[in-house]
């Protein structure tokens, strides 16, 4: 599975390359990626297919990764599209904690990858914190997320929704313009089943060719890093 994802990445690389020519930048040093984040442990749901991944897999880092982007990163304003039980949030949360520069977090969810997952989720980051709000809304049906967030920039935002091709294009485009220069867009799951998240990651950078630097990273099923660049410090393309 390792070698697997190792090839498409390298791959998704050169895709990404040819469509944005120098867009693959260093923008976290994966030498920082922690390895001591054993505590999202403790809020897994017995059954959890997160947990079966934890005893069979091997990627107890997983979590790490999310952990060390809110270390990293320092967001004040983080928001997440797909909470399902809250476990990458949570993993954000602690990272920015640790960074003392976490403010509040929002989460975007309606429920239909699990039936009543809001309330697991809600106990779950109450646990860590109480600066959060969730939103139980379908991202698909939104053309302007500022109807639900106000007038917020976020330093961060993670897209985990919609995995379909149309589905992840839409949640970036409606995330795009409420993103803080110099903010964060974490993909997950570019390399699941047919890679139709990586192609819509694609998609969007060729749409955006100015606007984002993104890196690929290899944990669990990947993840693709888009980093907004500062008005005024945008470089041409060629």
């Amino acid at each position: 599975m390792i070698k697997k994802l190792k090839k498409l990445c390298k791959l998704g690389q050169l895709q990404i390359m040819n469509l944005r020519h120098n867009c693959i930048k260093n923008i976290i040093d994966g030498k920082f990626i922690e390895n001591s984040f054993p505590q999202i442990k403790d809020f897994l749901i017995k059954g959890d297919p997160g947990l079966t991944a934890y005893n069979n897999l091997g990627i107890e880092d997983y979590y790490n990764y999310y952990y060390s982007y809110g270390r990293y990163f320092s967001p004040k304003n983080i928001l997440e599209i797909g909470v399902r039980y809250g476990y990458s949030l949570i993993s954000l949360v602690k990272g920015a904690q640790e960074s003392n520069s976490f403010s509040s977090a929002i989460g975007i969810d309606n429920q239909s990858y699990e039936s009543g997952s809001e309330r697991i989720a809600f106990d779950n980051i109450k646990s860590v914190t109480d600066k959060f709000k969730l939103i139980n809304a379908n991202s698909q049906k939104i053309g302007n997320l500022k109807t639900l967030v106000g007038d917020t920039r976020f330093d961060l935002i993670h897209v985990d929704g919609d995995h379909s091709y149309k589905g992840c294009l839409h949640d970036l485009n409606i995330t795009k313009d409420i993103l803080a220069e110099n903010g964060i867009i974490v993909i997950d799951d570019i390399f699941l089943g047919s890679c139709r998240v990586f192609q819509a990651v694609n998609r969007f950078l060729k749409d955006n060719a100015t606007l984002f630097d993104v890196q690929i990273l290899n944990c669990f099923r990947g993840h693709a890093l888009l980093r907004k660049k500062i008005i005024g410090a945008v470089s041409s393309v060629g």
